[in-house]
């Protein structure tokens, strides 16, 4: 084995770890070649018929050179050690790409409608694009956000807002992120508008809550959803309000919209007729619920058996659970009925096998035809 050369290093601390790495390899490479030319002595020795005593110390000879080249691996690990922690030379670590990041580029407000001057109502102008940037980031399953404007100035020429926007993430308050660089926001000045006008902006058919749909606490939150979205529909200086209806727990929010110009409360609009607003789950567990989809089961006792019921019950479970990811538990909420033997009326509670609290329920009954594999 030839001499290898060695190019001198720069002096600088990468250079320097590539050095000791190279060392260490070149001195793994002559053990190598150290332990294959005693493998080459060793079948030479035993080939030649030698005696036991030359065997025994051609043993001995082996033994030492495995625990001489040991205590090298354990010097060459040693070293290696020295920077086993070092971040690659030359190579930039990627950026950190956190949550409110992620939510902060969502946000897109160009443009609102005001029914007050900006010149006179700069506070109602900045709460208005809040509530629509609120809108634009993610309900999320367990995070919330919180978004702020804070604005900067106005140019009167083209009736804009400058500002920036800050995203915090309510569950870990070191998860801010704010705008680089500021942002304009065009106001337009609806001066002939009213709160009947602001009403007939205001189309909400579907809000998303993080809780089972069978909890009060999901009507709660609904509601809190709803104003939060009508809010962002009407302009500036208009507040909205909720009035009658409620949650009966089938997914549906019933309400009247109130909606009243805040520097005139005289300016009143109110629905004449109830709104239904479908509420839907944004827990995993009912996105696998949604998976289920069962129109008939087979099952293998007659159908006139004293015990049939628990064992289509369990057919049913069985079915169902197949067609859902694990981590998740299929059972049985509501048994509607089980008539002439053959048709089941049926509802299912899908549950999270890590968090029972992400739980998700049948809104309506499924009904399941039943058929017997015995003749």
């Amino acid at each position: 084995m030839g001499m290898p050369i060695i190019t001198p290093g720069t002096g600088s601390r990468c250079q320097a770890v590539t050095d000791l790495i190279q060392s260490v390899a070149l001195q793994e490479t002559a053990l190598s070649h150290i332990l294959n030319a005693e493998g080459a002595k060793m079948q030479k020795i035993i080939a030649s018929n030698a005696g036991p005593a030359l065997l025994l110390e051609l043993n001995n000879s082996v033994i030492r050179l495995i625990g001489a080249a040991t205590r090298l691996e354990m010097i060459f690990q040693s070293k290696l050690e020295l920077f086993a922690d070092e971040k690659p030379c030359g190579i930039a670590e990627p950026p950190v790409i956190m949550p409110a990041m992620a939510e902060l580029a969502k946000i897109s407000v160009t443009n609102i409608e005001s029914a007050i001057p900006l010149t006179e109502a700069r506070d109602a102008a900045i709460e208005r694009i809040i509530q629509i940037a609120q809108t634009q980031v993610s309900l999320g399953y367990r995070a919330s956000y919180t978004v702020n404007f804070t604005a900067s100035g106005y140019d009167s020429l083209t009736g804009g807002l400058a500002g920036k926007f800050t995203v915090i993430n309510n569950n870990n308050p070191a998860d801010v992120a704010a705008d680089d660089e500021g942002r304009m926001v065009t106001v337009t000045y609806l001066p002939a508008a009213d709160a009947k006008f602001e009403l007939a902006k205001v189309d909400i058919t579907t809000v998303a809550v993080t809780l089972p749909l069978v909890l009060y606490d999901a009507g709660v939150a609904a509601a809190a959803q709803i104003e939060l979205a009508a809010q962002a529909q009407v302009a500036a200086g208009y507040t909205v309000t909720l009035d009658r209806g409620g949650y009966s727990g089938n997914g549906f929010f019933r309400c009247l919209f109130i909606v009243t110009n805040a520097s005139n409360p005289a300016d009143t609009a109110k629905d004449s007729a109830l709104r239904e607003i479908s509420v839907t789950s944004a827990l995993p567990a009912a996105e696998e619920l949604s998976k289920i989809g069962i129109g008939s089961i087979t099952v293998n006792v007659p159908l006139d058996g004293g015990d049939v019921l628990s064992v289509v019950l369990a057919g049913a479970v069985k079915e169902a659970q197949a067609q859902i990811s694990t981590g998740y538990t299929v059972s049985v909420y509501e048994m509607g009925g089980f008539y002439s033997n053959k048709f089941l009326d049926i509802k299912f509670a899908v549950t999270s096998n890590y968090d029972p609290s992400d739980l998700a329920v049948d809104t309506s009954i499924r009904p399941v035809e039943v058929y017997s594999s015995v003749k």
